[in-house]
């Protein structure tokens, strides 16, 4: 009994010390950015690729490891590799952002997650909105502001506060009953002169379901609307169009496989007067990668009226 005791005690020591053994390393990656021909159906295009692929390839590591990236850009267009702190770590293992008092800074900040809005806002300093995708629109300050899931929005900030740290906070946004992973990922504005071991002024996020602040965000954003930058609007209407483009119904249509499988269950009923396909999907990104997503495919029915309409002549086949 002796005897047995004293190996329990020595295998909760080894399990104790095991979690030392394990030795942070440094990850190299290499990626090149290259064009790649990519066929969907019957049409074909060029697109940017990172090592070929699309998505690109993942990155794995252990916490504590240090991860060197190589990025050679092959293309002729200017490209940003980016990523988010992914988690609700310590303030001064995060991303530090250097600043120099009255100066001001223009970031451009990327949102790479895929489901949740994002708050961004830095403790203490207000953000000057300048563009929103690729689009300049009129300035207007704000504490905090709202990003979508593969936005970007460029924004100024002046260094005009006491030298010292201040937090930067990402938080997610979600006013409807849906889970979402509510961490908030966090970096560091240091103004140059401050000492290292200076306490940090934190930032308050919204709350996730902060409603009045992403709608008073977005209530703010306007054109710019300048003479050099025109917001050319019609006045007029001259046609009233109606387009519906799908993948899915041009191979239903030409009866071409290989894009969709048939699922058969007799033990639902539905009734439809609208022959074609119909996608079912859930908004969330997250959900369709899980498979989450299906279509109606409604066959014609009797007579040319519950019957599905040729697609115009003029539409390229390949």
């Amino acid at each position: 009994m002796e005897c047995s005791n004293w190996s329990i005690r020595f295998m909760l020591l080894a399990v104790c010390l095991l979690p030392a053994l394990v030795e942070c390393r440094t990850r190299h990656y290499k990626f090149n950015v290259v064009m790649k021909n990519t066929t969907r159906l019957c049409s074909s295009k060029r697109i940017v690729t990172v090592n070929g692929r699309s998505p690109g390839p993942t990155l794995y590591a252990r916490e504590d490891d240090t991860v060197l990236v190589k990025v050679v850009n092959h293309v002729k267009y200017n490209v940003s590799i980016h990523w988010l702190n992914g988690g609700n770590r310590d303030l001064e293992s995060g991303f530090t952002l250097p600043v120099q008092s009255g100066k001001t800074y223009m970031l451009r900040l990327i949102n790479a997650a895929l489901n949740e809005e994002l708050f961004f806002k830095i403790a203490g300093h207000k953000l000057t909105v300048v563009e929103v995708d690729a689009i300049y629109v009129k300035p207007f300050k704000t504490d905090t502001v709202l990003i979508a899931p593969g936005q970007t929005t460029n924004v100024l900030v002046t260094a005009q506060k006491n030298p010292g740290k201040y937090l930067i906070a990402a938080s997610p946004f979600m006013d409807a009953p849906i889970a979402v992973d509510n961490m908030t990922a966090t970096a560091t504005l240091h103004y140059s002169g401050a000492l290292a071991n200076s306490p940090t002024t934190l930032a308050i996020p919204p709350p996730k379901n902060a409603t009045a602040v992403a709608n008073q965000f977005t209530n703010s954003l306007r054109s710019l609307n300048s003479k050099k930058f025109p917001a050319k609007v019609p006045l007029t209407v001259d046609h009233n169009l109606f387009l519906l483009r799908s993948r899915l119904l041009q191979a239903h249509f030409f009866n071409i496989g290989g894009v969709f499988c048939s699922i058969s269950n007799k033990s639902h009923r539905m009734f439809s007067t609208t022959p074609g396909v119909w996608f079912m999907h859930c908004h969330l990104e997250v959900h369709t990668s899980w498979g989450l997503k299906m279509a109606f495919l409604v066959d014609n029915g009797k007579g040319p009226k519950e019957s599905l309409l040729p697609p115009p002549r003029d539409l390229p086949k390949c």
